[in-house]
């Protein structure tokens, strides 16, 4: 699953727990991702009812262990993904998110989801369109799994960062995967990723291979669902 960060627009936030905005936006410029979200991308997911038909869950922090409530309209218009959540004033955490998003301290939706794929895992045609003059990718077929309230949209930046620290003279192999993840790549991109190194390379000269490197593992954190196909060609434009 992915997820993307977007500034709602909370037309509402009423005393009984009701949120109303934009989950998504459609068109427009490019999110720190270089992904743009096409009109009727999430058709398919709201015409089953969700990824399960059990309804898409509003979530603190995509965190699944705290639902926060339920939506109780959700539609796309020209604009984006329109919708109304109920929060459970029930739960001290929705109670919580209710208090900071009336006071717009929360005021970030962040949609986790993934491509509509086929029985073997790989994107469905016309999942999404590269635009080749700009690399920017629009993403046509959508299933959203989930839509958060969340305090900071996602830095990738940190999270390359963070990786830097990985890649030094010695480092196991071991090491590299469990640090490459906890950087926020999944256990497969990680595993492709140290496919593709010369290790005994690696453990000798570990910090000169940082920025070859540091390219690969940028362009999977900022695409983490992609097939491995797809790292391969973010690889060779490295040769």
């Amino acid at each position: 699953m992915e997820t993307k960060n977007f500034q709602f627009e909370i037309k509402g936030v009423s005393d009984d727990g009701i949120i109303e905005g934009y989950a998504s936006t459609f068109g427009g410029k490019a999110d720190s991702y270089g992904d743009i979200i096409s009109e009727g991308a999430f058709r398919e997911t709201l015409a089953k009812g969700g990824r399960n038909g059990n309804g898409v869950p509003l979530l603190w922090q995509h965190n699944f262990g705290e639902p926060l409530g339920k939506f109780v309209e959700m539609t796309e218009n020209k604009k984006g993904l329109k919708v109304v959540a109920e929060l459970a004033m029930e739960v001290q955490r929705a109670k919580e998110a209710h208090a900071l998003a009336k006071k717009s301290v929360i005021n970030s939706f962040s949609i986790g989801w993934d491509f509509i794929r086929d029985n073997e895992g790989k994107s469905v045609d016309g999942a999404y369109e590269i635009n080749e003059r700009t690399g920017n990718r629009h993403l046509k077929r959508v299933e959203l799994w989930e839509v958060s309230l969340v305090t900071f949209p996602a830095n990738v930046s940190a999270s390359i960062n963070k990786v830097k620290s990985i890649f030094r003279p010695g480092v196991s192999v071991r090491e590299i995967e469990a640090g490459l993840h906890a950087s926020g790549l999944s256990i497969k991109a990680a595993k492709f990723i140290i496919s593709m190194m010369d290790k005994d390379k690696l453990s000798r000269e570990g910090a000169a291979l940082e920025n070859s490197l540091l390219n690969i593992v940028e362009g999977a954190l900022k695409r983490p669902n992609q097939l491995e196909e797809e790292f391969l060609k973010i690889a060779n434009t490295l040769k």
